[in-house]
């Protein structure tokens, strides 16, 4: 089970739950408009699209994985921190952060074209210019005990 908050029009949820990897996705998103395709496009499949401010309103449905893509720059400092805790207490295994600031002139969706020829490279850590951070997912996961002790760190 996997809550994504800021689903959008919920292109990763589809993604998730075609390739077998979710059993059901429930998407938080404040824009009624792009839940409304979201749940067209994903009509046939285990998605429950919800609108929440989540600036506003910090309550995360419980699930085995937290998804937080994009969505942290959108909001202020606080609403950032209470959002976390609750994303923490909710995830029964983890919380999963993507971000970017598009307005420091970077995409965090941004992709480089690789030629079909050579293998793709290995992944490794980018250096932080003030628009994104990348780190390996085991760093960005919250271990949701140490939330619910009130204490979250990234491992």
């Amino acid at each position: 089970e996997v809550t994504d908050l800021g689903c959008g029009r919920g292109q990763f949820a589809g993604l998730l739950l075609d390739a077998g990897l979710a059993r059901r996705v429930v998407g938080l998103d404040a824009n009624a408009r792009l839940l409304e395709q979201a749940r067209r496009a994903l009509h046939d499949l285990r998605f429950e699209g919800r609108v929440q401010d989540l600036g506003a309103d910090a309550v995360v449905p419980e699930a085995d994985t937290v998804l937080l893509f994009d969505v942290l720059y959108q909001l202020p400092t606080a609403a950032q921190a209470r959002l976390l805790h609750a994303a923490a207490r909710s995830a029964r295994r983890q919380v999963l952060i993507r971000t970017a600031d598009p307005a420091q002139g970077r995409r965090a969706g941004s992709r480089r074209r690789q030629s079909a020829r050579r293998p793709p490279k290995p992944l490794r850590p980018i250096p932080d210019r003030g628009w994104s951070r990348a780190m390996p997912a085991s760093r960005l996961s919250i271990s949701a005990r140490a939330s619910r002790s009130g204490r979250c760190c990234a491992r």
